[in-house]
């Protein structure tokens, strides 16, 4: 079974979220911030992981700065926003995210698409950096 970590402080969004990959077959771990996160992350080892920005405790950015530190951890990272902006999807490509998606673009069937085909691609594809 699949193990994805959802890092939102959003209970409504992490309800939805869960729901959608529950529904396809996935184990889900649900953390309320990054510090949680990357407290727990080693222990429980999912396959992907969907992640915020903004949250308290520790922001999207510091979680990213820490998997990417510890290198030992290949996780692809989605990070799930609303924030569209240029600027913030280069800090957090730049950061090691696989790829950044508008929360209010996807719906959870989608989302679980994109989880898939990510998770399917090779680590090291072209197409890891450049999916929108």
């Amino acid at each position: 079974m699949k193990k994805i970590m959802i890092i939102e402080d959003n209970e409504d969004i992490q309800e939805i979220y869960k729901h959608s990959f529950e529904k396809f077959g996935y184990e889900v771990i649900i953390e309320g911030n990054g510090l949680d996160g990357i407290n727990n992350v080693v222990e429980k080892l999912p396959d992907v992981i969907l992640l915020d920005l903004m949250m308290p405790k520790m922001d999207g950015f510091e979680f990213l700065r820490l998997m990417k530190v510890n290198t030992a951890l290949n996780i692809p990272v989605i990070v799930c926003s609303n924030i569209s902006d240029n600027d913030i999807y280069a800090r957090v490509m730049d950061a090691g995210a696989a790829d950044m998606i508008l929360k209010v673009d996807y719906s959870g069937k989608q989302l679980v698409e994109k989880v898939e085909y990510i998770l399917n691609s090779s680590p090291n594809s072209p197409f890891l950096k450049n999916m929108h």
